[in-house]
């Protein structure tokens, strides 16, 4: 048996054991109080065992070990529909963390492990650990020791402002584990799963206020592909609007301090351009016209009642309309303008944009604006001088990256993708991505989606047994070690602008729309970006 310590930023898929025995061990690493450090551990057997890895310390500190569990995906144009059930241009893909520092591997293979070690902020200047692997009969073992020294700087999370925003889709959760929407079964699968999304750091909650929101770009096998959580009854000329899945979710969340100061919910703008609801048991969809009474007359009958509602459970000041990039017209906004509450107050706006400046007579409506990575690239300047004047009129302007963008945050993309797409984020105010947990048919298995890159739609994976428990994958982690950078690169920020800017002048990796993953010329110019970054820490 054989271990190396890794770049946690490389996956090292397909290696030969030439490639594995070049490859030198990283021993040392250097992070601040309270910080993360994520390790990778690379084994190789010669013959069929079992090996346990594990960590060992003088002091005690808090870990995780996960093992890597493959799965598939595919690794053609994702531009084109893609059959599910064909299973054609799949890759072996190395995504999938289960927490296990135990795993089986066969002779002349590989498994990867990752740790994920928590750094209070009480720790000494520099402390050192053995990482140990074992086999099954444990009549084999090598330890290896690593130190990391520790900056006398710390990592303040309450004194600077960045967000992390991953859209939920909960009904996708109960139909994967075939249980009632917002039943006690399905909160208590919820539970842990939402957990985790609070330790990566979301707090804004996802919701729905008609069905088919997106347009059926969710996965499903029923016929609408996502459920609304507010119901519309039509009952003679009127509507009447059922909260009760709403409250449910809203309420669940809360008690796990999420959605207590945002709670997004979309619908507005659906994809179908339709009013939904039910009319004698019959769900219609009825197609409006942006410049009709009727569209005006039935959402100010919808908010006027909606806003009623949430003063009741005392919600107004936590909910935003959510727009994406398909959804800007000047008719949302007049009526969104149009509608108050009891105190006279308009509802909050959130909306996802590509080009900014064009959109810019109706951003100054809209209180939380996400811009793209491909629009930030073409003038980071132009972009930042945005993020400042916003801020002065007390708004929030995130990035997000979706599909398409390169570098991405998909299964098959470099673990090192998705660190960088987040520290790119730093100098705005938070990072926002669809979606945490879209799941696809059988993501254990394989993570294709029917349009988009695999991944794209989902950041965390099902169990893969009885428990239920959620399993988190390889870009989660990434994402994860990409906030607490940010926060750090937030204090430098406000400490050191100038070395700031010289550090990031000096990046070459820039934000393309593409159909192809990175190359490893393009890995090695990213390698190379993060080191650079990582010098100021």
């Amino acid at each position: 048996m054989k271990l190396k310590i890794v770049d946690s930023n490389l996956k090292y898929d397909n290696i030969t054991l030439k490639e594995f025995e070049l490859i030198e061990d990283v021993l040392t690493y250097k992070r601040w109080k309270n910080d993360i450090l994520i390790l990778h551990f690379l084994v190789y057997s010669e013959k069929d065992d079992q090996y346990d890895i594990d960590l060992s310390f003088e002091n005690p500190l808090k870990y995780k070990i996960y093992k890597v569990q493959k799965n598939l995906a595919y690794e053609g144009d994702p531009t084109y529909p893609i059959s599910l059930n064909k299973k054609k241009n799949r890759a072996v893909a190395s995504d999938i963390l289960i927490e296990d520092n135990k795993a089986s591997v066969k002779a002349g293979n590989f498994q990867s492990f990752y740790a994920e070690i928590n750094i209070p902020y009480d720790i000494d200047s520099e402390f050192v650990f053995k990482v140990k692997l074992y086999n099954s009969q444990i009549t084999e073992y090598i330890s290896k020791k690593v130190c990391v020294k520790i900056s006398h700087r710390y990592i303040d999370f309450n004194k600077y402002k960045f967000d992390l925003e991953l859209w939920q889709y909960p009904y996708s959760v109960a139909e994967y584990y075939g249980v009632k929407p917002f039943s006690h079964e399905h909160f208590k699968i919820l539970e842990k799963h939402m957990k985790l999304y609070y330790d990566l750091g979301g707090r804004a909650i996802t919701a729905t206020l008609c069905e088919d929101a997106w347009g059926g770009q969710t996965y499903s096998k029923n016929e609408i592909k996502y459920p609304s959580m507010i119901k519309w009854y039509k009952e003679g000329e009127k509507f009447r609007f059922d909260y009760t899945n709403f409250d449910k979710w809203v309420e669940f969340c809360q008690g796990l301090n999420l959605g207590k100061e945002k709670i997004i919910i979309y619908g507005m703008a659906p994809w179908h351009e339709s009013f939904t609801y039910y009319s004698n048991e019959e769900l219609i969809f009825e197609k409006y016209m942006l410049d009709s009474q009727r569209y005006c007359t039935v959402w100010r009958e919808f908010l006027s009642d909606f806003y009623i509602h949430l003063e009741e459970k005392k919600w107004f000041d936590m909910i935003y309309i959510g727009i994406d990039e398909r959804g800007f017209s000047k008719e949302i906004f007049e009526v969104l303008s149009s509608v108050k509450n009891s105190k006279s107050n308009t509802i909050k706006i959130s909306a996802s944009i590509d080009n900014y400046s064009e959109n810019a007579k109706y951003l100054e409506n809209v209180q939380q604006v996400s811009v793209s990575m491909i629009e930030f690239e073409k003038d980071r300047l132009r972009y930042h001088n945005f993020v400042e004047d916003r801020r002065r009129k007390g708004f929030d302007t995130y990035l997000y990256s979706c599909v398409g963008h390169r570098p991405g945050n998909f299964v098959l993309s470099e673990n090192a993708e998705t660190y960088y797409t987040v520290v790119s984020s730093s100098l705005c105010d938070g990072f926002l991505r669809w979606a945490y947990d879209a799941w696809t048919q059988n993501p254990i298995e394989d993570s294709t989606h029917s349009s988009f890159e695999p991944g794209d739609c989902f950041l965390v994976y099902p169990s893969n047994d009885n428990d239920k428990n959620t399993n988190i994958s390889l870009r989660y982690l990434k994402i994860k070690e990409g906030i607490y950078d940010s926060y750090k690169i937030k204090r430098i920020e406000e400490r050191n602008k100038d070395l700031l800017d010289q550090i990031f002048s000096r990046i070459k990796t820039k934000f393309i729309f593409g159909k192809k993953y990175l190359s490893k010329i393009e890995i090695e110019i990213l390698l190379n970006d993060i080191s650079i970054i990582k010098s100021m820490f």
